[in-house]
């Protein structure tokens, strides 16, 4: 009886151990899903990111600061001494070119319209003055320039060419050209701006 519970737990065993062989060697046969991916499968994923991507001679460039809504570039300081600094940030002119300082100074003896004036202002801003289609347009850029607009500055570019313009004009600007433009507002028949209203009304009372 003893020769029989001892041939029965050895079989016991034996089963057992080849259960578990056969376990271990199913587990080493079976791939693991998303171990190791199938050739064609790395292939096909290649392919897909690949056809998103940008041609190898055009990258996009970040950051990128003229984004909508984009945050300001943090300033970016050089050191060029011992106890020199300069910044490395573009300044406001040169972002926008509207916003770059200008001086008009030209000589009350010079004979020149207001399109001559404005051509004066424009020149080395990177920004050109449109033609005119309109009548008034070129009525406007016919009148000789106000002695008073001969000297004016420093100011931003902006500033000077609605200055030069007057109040009867609206300014609008083509980045994609670098033109500047005027056409009339639509209450053009007010005359001057509300500041110089109040201001000409305070001094009647």
């Amino acid at each position: 009886m003893d020769c029989t519970f001892v041939e029965l737990a050895q079989t016991a065993r034996q089963t057992a151990l080849a259960g578990g062989l056969a376990l271990i060697l199913a587990g080493c046969a079976t791939p693991r899903s998303g171990v190791i991916p199938h050739p064609s499968d790395r292939t096909t994923a290649q392919s897909a990111s690949s056809s998103f991507a940008l041609p190898a001679d055009r990258q996009s460039v970040e950051p990128d600061i003229y984004a909508p809504g984009s945050k300001k570039t943090p300033t970016q300081v050089l050191r060029t001494g011992r106890y020199q600094l300069v910044t490395m940030t573009p300044a406001a002119g040169q972002r926008n070119l509207l916003a770059q300082t200008v001086t008009i100074d030209l000589p009350q003896s010079m004979n020149i319209s207001v399109a001559g004036g404005l051509e004066n202002v424009l020149q080395h801003t990177g920004l050109s003055l449109c033609a005119q289609d309109s009548e008034s347009g070129r009525t406007l850029f016919a009148q000789p320039l106000p002695a008073v607009h001969r000297q004016l500055g420093p100011t931003t570019l902006g500033t000077a060419l609605q200055v030069l313009a007057g109040p009867a004009w609206r300014l609008n600007v083509d980045f994609t050209d670098r033109r500047v433009c005027f056409a009339p507002r639509q209450d053009a028949a007010t005359g001057a701006d509300s500041s110089e209203a109040t201001s000409t009304g305070d001094a009647r009372a």
